[in-house]
């Protein structure tokens, strides 16, 4: 069963600001930090595709490395898992060259795998 996980801003609220006040301590935040990696749980991944730019200033490119890291060390390869670092590209899906028409066939393989398989 998924749980609710919410964003940036509540986790901001509800975790990094208590934390930063003494409110909460590192064991208290920890856990809502490690649900909401899924480097921890590749293991239980479907078929994934990252896009990731390199001049993201929301989500370090580190990140997506890390997971490709651990996507790799699990097994995971084309076409089930894919992953797109993209020079000098932001946040922002535009800025990331190619993304869309990559994104687009994955979810096109994805899907007709998923139906031919019901």
């Amino acid at each position: 069963m998924l749980r609710n996980l919410p964003g940036l801003a509540d986790l901001d609220a509800r975790f990094i600001q208590p934390l930063k006040r003494g409110e909460l301590t590192v064991q208290d935040v920890r856990p809502e930090l490690i649900r909401r990696s899924p480097v921890y749980f590749v293991d239980r991944l479907p078929q994934v595709q990252v896009h990731h730019g390199t001049a993201d200033s929301t989500v370090p490119v580190s990140q997506a490395v890390r997971l490709v890291e651990v996507m790799e060390q699990a097994g995971g390869r084309a076409p089930g898992f894919e992953y797109y670092l993209y020079e000098g590209g932001g946040h922002n899906p535009l800025s990331l060259f190619g993304s869309l028409d990559r994104t687009v066939a994955f979810l096109h393989r994805t899907l007709g795998v998923l139906a031919a398989a019901r």
